[in-house]
């Protein structure tokens, strides 16, 4: 990977180890411009995004176009040996996906290509994984030297996702890290005087800081501790006051009156052997109006007997009515 500093400086670096070199590996390194950097949306197939500060790359979403200038490398002499694409990674959603490089014609200009009117996409060039605030970088050393070899002036590369990439790579207008694309060949063969070794520019700013990474899984659930031993049983609280003792063996005993016209009547209900009166009460029966009987008395008698007495109002004038009275008690046992 290639640390964040100016890509001529890293040019001055290695001249100066391949000067250092020489005897051994002869080289020589051309300058390659960046002459076009965009991405296109499918989503909006005709909007540019030449001007963007970064080249936003999506699976089957957004794909990038990048073009370089070959007129100062075909000038230099001898066989390329090596050709080197360099892409910085700033932001990266997802663990996954790969950076794809495609074939592609240099024949468009980056304020003008839309989705609706992008260049054809040829084969893939190499492949790689990214994380984000890393440079990339792909081995195309056949692609350019066969550019090269048929004359071609530029040169042109698609970028491509694949298994869900999500990526930002920064572009030439990005001007707060200088994390531009960069196309580096190397030529091997004969080589001239070194030239005077310049200056070393002054470092850039330090880019900005990374975004914060996704939130890692949630762990397993640990196991259960041991169940607690059971608390000591509390103490019994006090007994509550026995209620009134409930009738014991009762049953109802019925005394009733022949049904005639007798005007006065008195009947006698009484308990059984061992059980005593607890209530009582009376009833009159065959007669055609109850309002036209006096219930002269209703009471317990003794502790085993209620009595019940009645008569026909004599002011109705109601001697030859029919009548039956009943004593009722209700018994318990003692």
């Amino acid at each position: 990977m290639i640390p964040q500093a100016s890509h001529h400086a890293i040019h001055s670096l290695a001249l100066i180890s391949s000067l250092a070199a020489l005897t051994l590996a002869p080289a020589a390194f051309a300058d390659v411009t960046l002459l076009g950097d965009s991405f296109v949306s499918l989503s909006s197939p005709t909007k540019n995004f030449g001007k963007q500060t970064t080249i936003h790359v999506v699976q089957s979403m957004r794909e990038g176009y990048l073009k370089f200038d070959l007129n100062a490398s075909s000038s230099v002499p001898g066989t390329i040996t090596h050709a080197t694409l360099r892409v910085y990674v700033s932001q990266k959603k997802g663990l996954g996906g790969n950076l794809n490089i495609h074939e592609t014609t240099a024949d468009w200009n980056e304020l003008q290509i839309t989705a609706s009117a992008a260049p054809v996409v040829g084969d893939v060039i190499g492949s790689a994984n990214s994380t984000s605030n890393n440079w990339v970088e792909f081995d195309v050393t056949n692609y350019v030297s066969e550019a090269l070899a048929a004359n071609s002036k530029a040169i042109g590369f698609a970028l491509r996702g694949s298994n869900g990439l999500n990526i930002k790579i920064d572009s030439k207008e990005n001007k707060t890290t200088g994390h531009e694309p960069t196309l580096d060949i190397v030529w091997g063969g004969a080589v001239g005087a070194a030239g005077q070794v310049g200056a070393t520019g002054a470092a850039g700013p330090i880019g900005p800081t990374g975004a914060v990474g996704p939130i890692g899984p949630i762990g397993p659930i640990g196991t259960t501790g041991p169940i607690g031993p059971i608390g000591p049983t509390g103490a019994v609280g006090p007994v509550g006051a026995t209620g009134a003792a409930g009738l014991i063996g009762w049953e109802r005993v019925v005394g009733a009156s022949s049904p005639d016209n007798e005007s006065d009547k008195s009947v006698t209900a009484s308990c059984p052997e061992g059980k005593q009166i607890v209530s009582g009460g009376y009833a009159t029966l065959n007669v055609s109006d109850v309002a036209k009987i006096i219930i002269t008395s209703s009471y317990p008698s003794s502790d085993t007997t209620w009595i019940a007495s009645g008569k026909l109002r004599t002011q109705d004038n109601m001697v030859d009515e029919s009548f039956s009275l009943q004593a009722y008690a209700i018994c318990a046992d003692q």
